[in-house]
């Protein structure tokens, strides 16, 4: 149907994974293209998730599109400062080109309410993950943490379905920690923000993979979003991440990779309840002044008027 539309628009907007689409739409019309970048095709296929060899035609196709999105998009919008440098380094992207915008959370989906736990969950420390297995989430890694807090009343409720999925399933029956619940599917949005509302503590990504060094997943900002508190893999593995947190002040940060290291600040942050509402506080206000209505519909018009000043 893209063919239809493309005429009856003034500019268009491509998300994430619309490379395909870039060279059909140049092919048909020569309006503006602004393009959301969360990532590289080639970093997503074959670098993070490893679906594609390297030097398979899959590779060698992702990164042309790579290149064409970078050449012939007219903005190109980047969610971290970093992620905006590389662009430039591996693609020579004109800095021009380029517009920040964080990537922020929906809050007509996530937004501050009261945590609301069932009863059997009352006594417990309940902590949430939801994604879609992938490497960079590390998943394994959350598993292995709490397999050494099983022996407390910490929990875990850990969902999701992806690539990583059947491996995940064999550590869960290999490891069987009483104090998890594994949820193997996709939730609804009216399930996701449930479990966010009802944890003590939310995670974000812990994997070793390169992609952690310049991107940030949504977990982060809709967690503090909805005044949660947010633990997350930092420094030096995911240099992404300082851009906007910083640990033990607006979120949690601990090292990627490592098991007992997660387990460990896990601990910390159960012993200190204080510093975690204080923190869930704190990351919440700084996502009110980041990632207001009017700051991004700021950044958004910035990036119109960069695509149509190009006319």
């Amino acid at each position: 149907r893209l063919p239809f539309f493309i005429w009856r628009t003034d500019i268009l907007y491509v998300g994430w994974m619309g490379h395909h689409l870039v060279p059909i739409i140049r092919l048909l019309s020569g309006k503006p293209i602004i393009f959301d970048l969360q990532a590289e095709l080639h970093d997503a296929l074959c670098e993070d998730r490893k679906l594609c060899a390297h030097g398979s035609v899959m590779c060698r196709l992702a990164r042309f599109l790579d290149t064409y999105v970078h050449t012939r998009c007219d903005v190109i919008i980047a969610h971290d400062l970093i992620h905006a440098r590389r662009l430039r380094e591996m693609y020579q992207v004109p800095p021009e080109k380029l517009v920040f915008i964080p990537m922020c959370a929906d809050t007509k989906l996530f937004f501050r309410q009261p945590q609301r736990k069932q009863p059997q969950d009352a006594e417990k420390f309940l902590i949430d993950f939801c994604g879609e297995f992938s490497p960079a989430h590390g998943v394994e890694y959350i598993l292995r943490a709490a397999k050494l807090l099983e022996d407390t009343h910490i929990h875990f409720r850990i969902a999701g379905k992806g690539q990583l999925s059947l491996q995940i399933t064999a550590l869960f029956e290999e490891l069987r920690p009483k104090n998890v619940e594994l949820i193997p599917r996709r939730l609804s949005d009216e399930e996701l923000v449930e479990h966010r509302s009802s944890a003590d503590l939310c995670l974000g990504s812990f994997g070793s993979s390169k992609r952690l060094y310049w991107s940030l997943t949504n977990k982060a900002f809709e967690t503090i979003a909805m005044a949660r508190p947010l633990l997350t893999a930092g420094p030096p593995q995911a240099r992404a991440v300082a851009e906007f947190f910083t640990d033990c002040e607006n979120a949690f940060l601990c090292a990627a990779g490592d098991a007992n290291m997660l387990a460990e600040k896990i601990r910390w942050i159960v012993s200190h309840p204080e510093d975690c509402k204080r923190i869930a506080e704190n990351g919440y206000q700084y996502f009110r002044n980041l990632c207001n209505d009017e700051a991004q519909e700021e950044r958004v018009l910035g990036a119109v008027d960069k695509a149509l000043s190009g006319l």
